[in-house]
């Protein structure tokens, strides 16, 4: 593929297919039709899924207020990209091709994974280019409205109002900025679920730093062993809950704070936190967020993220009154560690399979490879 860099269009392939077909419509379309129509079980080859990244970026590209990577390089060649129509079809497809690329069966992907570092960095890649084309484009003409502090017992907190199709475009930027800033920045949702979060933190005296210290006591596999035990005497069968292995599952779901549950469209507005803290793992804390019904108290889902974080690069992006949203650079990549991870997160949030996969192994087949994980308590 000749390729120089982790990024879309650094490598040969791209670049000939870009300035071969002027990366119109039709040939984005012909080359995420290609990537997807190999299936689950037939091989990808590396020119396909360069070329499937390729149109991926095109399609970002093409609604980016600013000149992005491919009107650059298709100025070169006199030619003048088209723009499509952004349609929620047209973006899933797309969503989907860049899942098939990570994919097992995938050449392009195993020949990344030769180099630890080049691979880790090309699948970072990846991951950021699926979260920019899970936002709808970002409108020159719509300025990011600012509203400062939200004071009381989350007074650490800062909050901005954006429009909910701002609400992906505007939280990447300030991920970017994160290193620097030391705010870190997470989706909260509406007006609602902001209040949830605040009211919650009302009821907890702990300070975050105390939270902390108790999270780095935290044993995991002794608490584990709890919450079995206690299952247990409640007649939980763990061989009916664990399932049959269905396959991998190739709809990976995507951030969704933003949008409306039912139609998937942006809200009209949508709140973004700001919390100063070192590590995203650390968000709960600062919230105080968990302890009611089955839902962990803080310091225990500070100690899951933190190990998380270390095995598969998970971050938390968003926290609502019940729902946290995490991105993840270094998914599970073998059925094993998909199902390994499934019953670390049921014993953390049994709600995700008692009330919607219905069994471990179907949970495992969506996090095979996901960059995307969700968790919802009642």
């Amino acid at each position: 593929m000749g390729a120089w860099g982790v990024e879309a269009y650094e490598n040969d392939t791209a670049l000939d297919w870009a300035a071969g077909t002027g990366a119109d419509l039709a040939s984005i379309e012909a080359a995420l039709d290609e990537v997807l129509g190999t299936g689950t079980d037939g091989y990808l080859g590396t020119d396909v899924g360069c070329i499937g990244v390729a149109a991926c970026e095109a399609l970002y590209d093409y609604h980016n207020p600013k000149p992005g990577t491919l009107a650059k390089i298709l100025a070169v060649f006199g030619a003048k990209p088209e723009v499509p129509p952004k349609t929620p079809d047209l973006i899933a497809k797309a969503c989907r091709s860049l899942d098939r690329v990570m994919a097992p069966n995938s050449e392009l992907a195993e020949l990344w994974s030769e180099s630890e570092a080049d691979g880790a960095a090309w699948r970072e890649s990846i991951a950021r280019l699926r979260q920019r084309l899970d936002g709808p484009p970002v409108r020159v003409d719509s300025p990011v409205e600012h509203t400062g502090k939200h004071t009381g017992e989350t007074d650490h907190m800062d909050t901005l109002t954006v429009s909910g199709a701002q609400a992906l475009s505007e939280l990447t930027r300030l991920r970017a900025e994160f290193p620097s800033t030391g705010a870190y920045p997470f989706l909260v949702g509406g007006d609602d679920d902001l209040e949830r979060i605040q009211e919650a933190a009302e009821f907890n005296e702990e300070s975050p730093e105390a939270i902390l210290a108790d999270a780095a006591r935290v044993d995991l596999a002794q608490w584990t062993q709890e919450r079995r035990a206690e299952a247990a005497e409640d007649e939980l069968d763990e061989d009916e809950l664990a399932g049959v292995w269905p396959g991998e599952n190739m709809t990976k779901g995507s951030t969704m704070l933003h949008a409306d549950l039912l139609s998937g469209k942006p809200k009209a507005q949508a709140n973004i936190g700001l919390v100063r803290l070192n590590n995203p793992w650390e968000l709960p804390a600062h919230l105080k967020w968990g302890g009611w019904n089955e839902c962990p108290c803080p310091e225990v889902h500070c100690a899951f993220h933190a190990m998380w974080a270390k095995e598969y690069g998970a971050q938390i992006t968003g926290m609502s009154g019940d729902v946290i949203e995490c991105l993840v650079a270094k998914p599970p990549r073998t059925q094993e560690q998909a199902l390994r991870l499934a019953w670390q997160q049921y014993w953390d949030c049994t709600d995700i399979v008692d009330q919607g996969t219905e069994s471990v192994a179907a949970l495992a087949a969506t996090l095979l490879n996901s960059p995307y994980w969700y968790f919802w308590w009642d």
